[in-house]
């Protein structure tokens, strides 16, 4: 959880799924700029945390977040143009990663193995308007 709550320190977004009961069943955040940058490169997001519910990780709750990221991005006045996140390596991830991103380098943590994926914003824009379903968002 530490990394949802980077996402809010470092004056960014933090987003709740809930369900129809209102339960929380996953949440995603992100942070603008890189570490090797000193945070200024501001067009450039990092996915921090993407954490969905066991029971709703083969729904469409993952293509919706990815809908409402993108389209809460759009609006944005200072614009993203690239994206970046770490995975556990796992060759499922890949094949569903590789439509909207590409990998770049696997690192070994402490943790375990993880793969490095970056994307253009424009690619991500233009994969889930393949879908063509608007997601609400407060403002």
């Amino acid at each position: 959880m530490s990394f949802l709550a980077s996402s809010v320190l470092m004056k960014k977004e933090a987003f709740l799924c809930f369900n129809e009961e209102d339960e929380i069943i996953g949440a995603f955040g992100y942070i603008c700029g890189t570490a090797e940058n000193q945070y200024e490169d501001t067009h450039v997001a990092q996915i921090q945390i993407v954490f969905i519910v066991d029971a709703y990780r083969r729904s469409r709750l993952f293509l919706e977040s990815l809908q409402f990221l993108t389209q809460y991005i759009a609006q944005l006045s200072e614009p993203i143009t690239d994206f970046r996140f770490w995975v556990p390596v796992d060759l499922r991830l890949h094949k569903l990663l590789s439509k909207i991103a590409e990998r770049k380098n696997t690192w070994e943590t402490v943790q375990g193995v993880i793969d490095e994926y970056h994307a253009r914003f424009s690619e991500w824009q233009a994969y889930v308007l393949k879908f063509r379903q608007e997601v609400y968002f407060p403002s």
